[in-house]
Order: structure tokens, then C-alpha cells, then sequence
């Protein structure tokens, strides 16, 4: 018996560092989109949270722990929501945010900080820049998915945030 619960313990504890996934019955309404529960989805290694929608899905399909593929259903849609280092030399996030066919533009997220996105073809980012540290969430899929679940993708960016279950 006490075997099992070193056992539960241990795999508990592991899961608190790993990062969680953790339900939440309220009900989130920003940017015109509705939505009646929400997981918060964290990763450990970047330190920062994201909030979806209960029915989506999250895999943590990366080699080195870097962030999660979001899946809300639709095998035709790209969903992703990662960290990475800001570096001196050739970091592509910083070369997307520089170039001005992109399209970026201001982004404010619910904590109000300033963050930016852009568009990239029939991508989307939103970027929040940190400690050194970028946060994104991207999606990709065809233009008019896109303009059909915008508000809804602007909500769940606006969620991203660093170090915090909730806000």
C-alpha cells in the first residue's frame, strides 16, 4: 500500500512539472466569441499558459517540450501553440516581425500587454516577446476557415500568457 501511493506521489508530481491540462466551467466572451468552458493548456519549459476551448484537443508532439498542436476538429486546420528563444543571430520570428509584407499589427492580450500579429499567406501569429522569450500561436488553414473563426482565434491568443494558470 505504501508502494501505491509513493507510486501516485511521484506521477503526480511529474505531471505538475511536465505541464497540465486543466479544466475550467467558466464561460470566456472576448472579442465577440463565446465559449462555455475552457482548458488551460501550459507548458513547463517556456513557462506560459493558453486557455481553449473544452471540446479542442492538445498533443505535445515536439522532441524537446516546446509546445502543444491544438486540434479543434478539423484535420485541415493547423493549430500550434510553441516557445522559443529570441536569438541574436537568425531568429525567424524576429525576421517575420521585421518585414513589413507580413502585416503586423498591434495585439493586445487580456493582461494588456502589447504583443503583435501578423499575417503569412494563409497563416496567423501571435507573438508575445518576453524575457528573451517568444510565445506563439499560430494557425494555419485555408483563407476562408480563417476569416470564419477569427474571432475565435483572436480569444484563445488573447489568452497567452506567461507564468499563470488563470489571470
Amino acid at each position: 500500500m505504501r508502494k501505491i501511493r509513493l507510486s501516485v506521489f511521484c506521477v503526480a508530481l511529474l505531471l505538475s512539472f511536465i505541464g497540465c491540462v486543466m479544466q475550467d466551467q467558466s464561460i470566456s466572451v472576448q472579442n465577440g466569441f463565446i465559449y462555455d468552458g475552457v482548458k488551460s493548456i501550459g507548458n513547463a519549459r517556456f513557462n506560459f499558459w493558453i486557455d481553449i476551448p473544452v471540446d479542442w484537443d492538445a498533443e505535445d508532439r515536439s522532441e524537446n517540450g516546446d509546445g502543444y498542436f491544438l486540434l479543434p476538429g478539423d484535420n485541415t486546420v493547423d493549430l500550434r501553440v510553441y516557445g522559443g528563444h529570441v536569438m541574436p543571430e537568425n531568429d525567424y520570428t524576429t525576421e517575420m516581425l521585421q518585414d513589413p509584407a507580413n502585416h503586423p499589427i498591434p495585439f493586445y492580450f487580456n493582461d494588456g500587454y502589447k504583443g503583435v500579429s501578423l499575417t503569412k499567406r494563409e497563416e496567423l501569429y501571435f507573438i508575445r516577446t518576453e524575457r528573451n522569450v517568444h510565445i506563439i500561436f499560430y494557425a494555419k488553414a485555408q483563407k476562408s476557415w480563417l476569416e470564419k473563426h477569427e474571432s475565435m482565434l483572436k480569444t484563445v491568443a488573447s489568452s497567452l500568457r506567461f507564468g499563470r494558470r488563470k489571470e
